[in-house]
């Protein structure tokens, strides 16, 4: 578990945290905004928080930096397989369609304001940190000189800094702001909902 704090960050672990009291209140039908909102004072409309929506470019960034690792260790690993390039082709396009729905779940989820979408990105965090340790470790097992080993290195400085980059950037403030606005809209429309009934 604390590995896993150490690869998304704290923040994001935070976010996480605040997103699950959110539906947890969601839940219980308890409206109660305090343990959500900073401030205490009458609750805006529903109407005035879509009014307010910050700036979703973050979570566009954060789509596109998961992905760029899972392009790019997908070839390593073909490759070290010796795959044929036909064989190795239709293996990459067929991971698409999975990999387009899956990225495409995440800013639904997150712009509907539910806590799955947080779930999604950790996941694929995860899962681009484990695949470019394996990339490198097959490389260089591949790798039969000093030359080679020198070779199979060259990208892994890359490949590092797209991971640390998405790292940063779901812990940044913008995606912690945006994040929680998405969640206290969910939680206000919840509201507004069990009133009218």
């Amino acid at each position: 578990m604390n590995l896993i704090k150490l690869l998304s960050g704290h923040r994001f672990e935070l976010l996480k945290h605040e997103a699950e009291k959110i539906e947890s209140s969601i839940k219980k039908s308890h409206c109660s905004l305090t343990t959500s909102l900073a401030s205490k004072e009458r609750l805006p409309s529903s109407q005035w928080f879509r009014r307010s929506i910050p700036n979703p470019l973050p979570v566009g960034i954060v789509c596109l930096l998961l992905v760029a690792p899972l392009a790019w260790e997908g070839g390593t690993i073909i490759d070290y397989l010796s795959l044929p390039t036909e064989t190795g082709a239709i293996t990459l396009l067929s991971i698409l369609p999975i990999t387009a729905i899956y990225i495409a779940l995440i800013p639904f989820t997150l712009g509907k304001g539910f806590k799955i979408g947080l779930t999604l990105i950790l996941y694929f965090h995860l899962f681009n940190t484990l695949l470019t340790l394996t990339g490198l470790v097959l490389m260089l097992l591949k790798s039969a000189d000093n030359q080679e080993w020198m070779k199979a290195l060259n990208f892994f400085p890359f490949q590092s800094l797209l991971i640390f980059l998405c790292k940063y950037t779901i812990n940044s403030e913008s995606f912690y702001k945006l994040i929680l606005f998405s969640c206290n809209t969910r939680l206000i429309i919840e509201r507004s909902r069990i009133r009218s009934n």
